[in-house]
């Protein structure tokens, strides 16, 4: 047949659309390792480069040839001009078209035909190409389109705070990852359900069937891409992204003010459950471990004051873990309030305190800024703290974990939806999948809602919509995969 042919050959009337290459009856035997070697490729060229095509007879005895010259436990076989090298077993070769000439894959004789998992075929590459350029295109274009939005709204207050080019440039940059995790997961779902669509409707995914590769295969890369996002998502939601929030918040008000914002914190009243203390700084400086104008009150266990602490100024020595107060009063009264004794000292040292600066300040953080790192320290330095003030810390605790999973997710609810095989129309596929995912997200918010509500757990509200939906996909994916009809919904008397 010539180069290009989309017709079936006469001789593999079984194989569906996209057979270029006819094979001799040898090779079209049931069960032949060779039934399907040729198949859904470019026209093979000889290894001189020359315009014919490859026969299927010299084919075999350029495979025969290669195995006579085995060494062993090889795989591959290249052939480029007067260059040769060999290796194999036992087994049969399948043939790729490389730059400079003519690429032989060995196929062992233990994996019945299909290619390793360690090499990538044409196969792979080909539905690489075909998802990752419009994958690309967008999660490029909902960027752009953020950033313009964004431009427009802030522009004014850009200029009317005189904000330099670097501080915008920075604005930008800090908001840049929390953008990315957002869009991944529609930009997988719009390219995954355009990508296997338009293959449908030129009939690529039946000639694939057709030509033995089961759905499995087929969703193999798609799955790899899957993966890799949920990795690249992970790490950017593990700080960057959520911190873009509160970042954002501060350099806002920077350019608003005109002048860098107060990076401590003012007016903080502080409870240590625990230990009966209570703490009120007139301002906190976690960075430096320092406290300004701070009065410390110690109960007993009804209730009431014993001691007292003033000081102007208290450092926190994190190597011994003791608090210097210097210019220190320390007084002591009964149980009626009245005052029994008073100390002053120009340095004193307190050791065995359980506070340090950052526990303090803790009790400030909102959960939805702080990053995996944070919440874990969080959790562990206040696990005194009542269930309910911990349920928030504790949701979004999981919830980090879980968020990147949705792209993993989304393979298996776009993937069976955006394959169509039988009379099941396009848009109702695509329909069902954009319902899907608007469900699973509307279903996060509402389970991360309920946990920080202390409505229910924690690990429950983070990966919750994660497991029912991942299983919804696994169902249709099932169903699709073993050619059964994928259920319909319709509204009662139509």
């Amino acid at each position: 047949m010539k180069d290009g042919g989309d017709q079936v050959g006469e001789g593999f009337p079984d194989a569906g659309s996209g057979l270029n290459h006819k094979m001799g009856a040898v090779c079209q035997r049931p069960g032949h390792p060779l039934r399907h070697a040729l198949l859904l490729g470019t026209p093979f060229k000889t290894p001189d480069r020359g315009k014919r095509p490859l026969r299927s007879e010299e084919f075999r005895n350029l495979a025969c040839k290669a195995s006579r010259h085995r060494r062993g436990a090889g795989s591959k076989l290249f052939i480029d001009g007067n260059h040769k090298y060999w290796s194999g077993g036992q087994g049969v070769y399948d043939c790729r078209i490389r730059r400079k000439g003519l690429r032989i894959v060995f196929f062992p004789a233990s994996c019945n035909g299909f290619l390793p998992v360690t090499v990538m075929t044409l196969f792979d590459r080909y539905l690489f190409n075909k998802f990752l350029i419009p994958f690309f295109y967008c999660v490029s274009g909902f960027i752009s389109v953020w950033l313009v939005w964004d431009l427009s709204v802030n522009l004014p207050n850009f200029l009317s705070g005189h904000a330099t080019f670097t501080l915008v440039t920075r604005y930008y940059l800090l908001q840049i990852p929390s953008v990315i995790v957002l869009s991944v997961p529609v930009g997988l779902l719009l390219a995954l359900l355009y990508t296997l669509t338009q293959m449908s409707r030129r009939n690529e995914i039946i000639s694939m069937l057709c030509a033995g590769v089961s759905l499995y295969r087929i969703f193999v890369p798609l799955v790899v891409v899957g993966l890799v996002m949920t990795a690249v998502l992970g790490a950017l939601n593990y700080q960057l992204a959520p911190q873009a929030g509160s970042s954002s918040d501060e350099i806002k008000s920077e350019i608003k003010s005109g002048h860098k914002p107060f990076n401590g914190i003012g007016n903080h009243l502080f409870r240590n459950r625990e230990d009966r203390r209570l703490w009120y700084l007139n301002a906190l400086y976690t960075r430096s471990n320092q406290a300004v104008n701070v009065e410390i009150i110690q109960q007993n266990e009804s209730g009431i004051v014993t001691e007292r602490w003033y000081t102007h100024h208290a450092s926190y020595i994190p190597e011994t873990g003791a608090w210097l107060l210097m210019d220190a009063r320390h007084v002591i009264v009964d149980e009626s309030g009245n005052q029994v004794s008073s100390d002053s000292s120009p340095h004193l040292e307190i050791k065995g305190w359980h506070e340090t600066p950052w526990k303090i300040a803790s009790s400030t953080m909102n959960s939805e800024f702080m990053g995996l790192s944070e919440l874990t320290d969080y959790l562990r330095y206040n696990a005194e703290f009542p269930e309910t003030r911990l349920a928030p810390f504790v949701t979004h605790w999981n919830y980090r974990w879980a968020l990147p999973w949705i792209c993993f997710v989304v393979i298996f609810i776009a993937g069976p939806m955006g394959v169509v095989i039988g009379r099941r129309g396009i848009m109702g596929g695509v329909t069902a999948a954009i319902g899907l995912f608007a469900a699973m997200i509307f279903s996060s918010s509402l389970f991360i809602a309920l946990g920080k509500g202390d409505r229910i757990p924690g690990w429950v509200a983070g990966w919750g919509p994660i497991l029912i939906f991942l299983s919804i996909g696994i169902l249709l994916f099932w169903l699709k995969a073993t050619g059964r009809e994928l259920p319909k919904l319709r509204l009662p008397g139509f």
